[in-house]
Order: C-alpha cells, then structure tokens, then sequence
C-alpha cells in the first residue's frame, strides 16, 4: 500500500508513535534535528543518521539487530519521487541496487507494519506515487509519505486512488479491504477493492474484472497518452454495471451477512445483493428491494438489520427478514 501523506507535523506521530517496537531515524541534515530527536516519545527508539554514508545502509544495519518493529520513521530531506539519505538519493531509478536490503526490512517489522517517510514532497508529482508503490512492494509495509513540504499546516492521506467519486464504502467483513461504489461518468458504475491501488479514473472506466480503456473525453490528453504508452497496470472494478442496461449512480451499502454485500442506485430506485464465494469474487447479483430512489446510505445495524436513509422523504426504515 501506498499512502500520500501531507504532514502537519512529522513531530506529532513521532511522539504518538507506539513506544513499543517504533523506531525514528533521522538525518541530522533536516532543520532542529536535535529538537526532534529530544521530542520522541518515551519508549521510541531514535538513531541519528551518518550525513557522510549512505542512509539505506545504515538502517539496514539497524534494522538487522531488531525484530517486531511495528513502525518505522524516516525523517530526510526529499522532493518528488526522491528521498535523501545520509549521502545516498533514493528514488524509482536507484531502488533496484537497494533490494536485497529494502527486502531484508521484512525480517525485522511486524506483519501490520507501517513506515511513515517524512521528507519535503517526496509523495507527490507524478513520480512520487510510483516511488512509494515501490518501495512498498520491496519492503512489504504501508508507506506514508510527504505529499508538500514537510511540516506545513494542511494534512491528508491517499488510501486509494483512480476513483471518480466514490460514493460510500465498507469492508469486507473477511479480507479487511474497502469495498468501494463508484459514481461513473457517462458508462458505467463500479464496484472497487483494494487498498494501495490505482483503480484508473480518468483514464479507465468500467468492465467486470477487465479495466475499459476510455474511448473519448479524457483519452485524448496527452497525460492520457503517456500512462497508456508507459505500460502501468490498473485494478479493474470486481463488478460494473452499465448506464445502457439501466444504472444511473451507484450507492454502496453495506455487508449483511460475510458473503452478502447490499448496495444500491440513487436515481434507478433499486437496492441489489451482491453476492461472494470463497475467493471473494462475486458469483451473483439480485435485486434485493425495489421503487426505493433517494436512498443515499445503508449499514448493517447492532440488531443485525439493514438500515437505509432516504433523502427524498427523510426517512429512516429497515429490512427485517420475513
């Protein structure tokens, strides 16, 4: 997974970060190193890096001696797509001679673990995503990075990306992943899942399973051109149902049961169940209630019913099983 991470404050996670099996390393080249270092939280393990060797090598080093790392925090001087450390930059074009290492990582962090990469825009441009997805699939960790310069005052987080309008999401009660219902454009609605992916908004739209290659409108660009030309990968939609066979805009709901996920269509006026096999593909798909437009969410109650909200009369109702 990747995560584009605009830090208020790289000081505010470093103090709230569990001080059991966290560790913050910083490069004394960044501003008041020595304040941050003095602010970690008790418990958190901070090393400060060498400026004059290189900083992957370093943490490798460190890393060797640890296990059960939980989180891991690098605070570095960065911009888009690169990050600098100790006298090494990092980036999508040096990671190869960095493997062996960045995937030794794995043997010393938790299965759950997250490492957050605090470095000036090193998260964003086009190249910072793909740095971070990267680094991601070397380590085997959820990054977070820097997506502006580091310390400013707005924050936000990039959990997935590609999408249109994601109108409401749940999880899926057996694999944890967001399952996403997608407001198309002119074609199609779309059911997402994933976390850490490219779903390929604007550049692709629809298909059950196989990701549709825009025809018109935004495929003309020549942003469009080149991510077409580079070869990269999308995730397609697990269902998509389209504008010709009647779907207008797409509601998520929520899972009724492990294997049976409700959603619905605002303006179509019909509630669907959605029905999952074992390998969490979807196997069917029914009408569960009809003539109901205006409904614009619906979750699983405490009493293990479904309950929806209905904008157009101000509603709130539930199925209770016959």
């Amino acid at each position: 997974m990747f995560v584009n991470s605009s830090s208020n404050s790289y000081r505010q996670r470093l103090f709230s970060a569990n001080g059991t099996g966290s560790i913050v390393f910083i490069d004394p080249v960044v501003e008041n190193y020595q304040t941050l270092a003095a602010g970690v939280f008790a418990g958190v393990e901070a090393i400060i890096l060498d400026p004059s060797k290189d900083g992957i090598e370093q943490i490798t080093e460190v890393l060797s001696r640890r296990k059960n790392i939980s989180s891991v925090h690098i605070v570095s001087n960065g911009q888009a797509g690169k990050l600098f450390l100790g006298n090494a930059e990092v980036s999508s074009d040096t990671l190869d001679g960095y493997s062996e290492q960045l995937q030794s990582w794995a043997n010393s962090l938790t299965r759950n673990a997250d490492i957050f990469v605090y470095g000036c825009n090193v998260g964003a441009g086009e190249e910072g995503p793909q740095f971070i997805q990267d680094l991601s699939d070397l380590t085997g960790a959820d990054i977070a990075a820097s997506s502006d310069l580091t310390g400013s005052a707005a924050r936000d987080k990039v959990f997935d990306y590609g999408l249109r309008n994601p109108f409401r999401f749940s999880f899926d009660p057996v694999t944890g992943l967001p399952v996403i219902g997608d407001v198309g454009w002119t074609q199609w609605e779309e059911i997402n899942r994933g976390r850490g992916v490219n779903f390929g908004w604007p550049y692709y739209e629809g298909g059950n399973g196989v990701s549709l290659q825009q025809s018109t409108g935004y495929a003309s660009l020549p942003e469009a051109q080149a991510f077409y030309a580079s070869g990269q990968s999308v995730t397609a939609p697990i269902y998509a149902r389209s504008h010709a066979n009647g779907a207008i805009a797409i509601v998520m709901g929520d899972f009724y049961d492990n294997n049976r996920l409700i959603y619905g269509d605002v303006g179509e006026g019909n509630i669907y169940e959605a029905t999952f096999d074992q390998n969490r593909n979807i196997t069917g798909i029914r009408v569960f209630d009809s003539g109901l437009p205006n409904v614009v969410d619906m979750e699983k109650g405490p009493d293990g019913n479904m309950y929806a909200v209905n904008l157009g009369n101000g509603t709130i109702f539930r199925w209770v099983p016959a």
